[in-house]
């Protein structure tokens, strides 16, 4: 209550002198102003409604499945709660993150508070299907989680912490996964199967017995059922035979005590190999020129 815009000398109920007094519950109020040789008294019936204040606290980062709740706690009795998102009860558990606002109302008085807060949501990760890769090749396994923005750690299940792991052999590969809230496992069977057969033969070779490019070998990224290769000389004759696919021929006729000329020379490769596609067979010829 305000009697400043009469001047005098003041004297409230309670003995304040103040122009101004401050209201804090029910009752009667006076005041008596004196001013030179005349003095004034009035007194006044007021019925005090407190505001409902409340604190809801400081912002707030939490877990999904932390049960974590926000009260509304007001000294006023039968206080009616109303939050922005539409609950009236005076106890929220938030499930997403967001600002939060909740009014208090009681008596025709209001008091509102608000409060951020950050929900770490369930982390979360799935390999789906096994997979089946070409013998040779490598696979990239990523367990990065697009879309969730806290940090994560990474162990597979060789101990490498990277968040994409290269497996280059068939067998089970698996991640553990670890945020502030959850920790989530997974694992993923990798088969490298024969896709095709990628054979090099060399056009040229010096057995010279220098100790560079001295045999003549063919460099395959398969496994063969079986395999044949056969060298003729320009006349049509065999000059080698061999069934092992990392056979060394040296430039000797038929494995024998001495060397063929030098010349061109032609091959011939018959292989079988079992790929996705099921059983392969294949026949490769060329030259391969003899240089000393």
């Amino acid at each position: 209550m305000d009697v400043s815009d009469v001047a005098g000398v003041y004297e409230w109920h309670d003995g304040s002198v103040d122009p101004i007094f401050e209201v804090s519950q029910t009752g009667s109020y006076s005041v008596t102003v004196t001013s030179e040789n005349c003095t004034g008294t009035d007194e006044i019936e007021i019925t005090y409604f407190p505001i409902p204040i409340f604190e809801l606290g400081e912002q707030q980062t939490i877990c999904h499945s932390s049960g974590f709740q926000l009260e509304v706690i007001t000294e006023v009795p039968d206080a009616n709660i109303l939050w922005n998102t539409g609950l009236t009860n005076p106890i929220l558990e938030p499930q997403s993150s967001g600002v939060y606002e909740a009014t208090a109302t009681a008596n025709g008085c209001d008091f509102s508070d608000t409060i951020e807060i950050e929900v770490i949501q369930q982390l979360s990760f799935d390999f789906g299907e096994d997979r089946i890769a070409c013998k040779g090749d490598t696979l990239v396994l990523n367990a990065s989680t697009n879309g969730f923005d806290h940090p994560v750690s990474y162990v597979w299940s060789d101990g490498s912490t990277d968040s994409t792991f290269t497996a280059m052999n068939t067998g089970e590969y698996s991640v553990t996964m670890e945020s502030e809230c959850d920790v989530v496992s997974d694992a993923i069977a990798v088969y490298f199967e024969q896709c095709g057969c990628l054979l090099y033969v060399p056009n040229a070779f010096t057995p010279d017995q220098d100790g560079l490019n001295d045999v003549f070998s063919v460099s395959a990224k398969c496994d063969f059922d079986t395999y044949k290769i056969i060298i003729f000389n320009r006349f049509g004759q065999e000059v080698y035979r061999s069934y092992q696919p990392d056979s060394l021929w040296d430039g000797s006729h038929q494995g024998g005590d001495y060397f063929v000329a030098d010349g061109v020379y032609v091959y011939r490769i018959e292989y079988t190999t079992n790929t996705l596609e099921g059983v392969v067979s294949e026949v490769l010829s060329g030259h391969i020129t003899v240089l000393r």
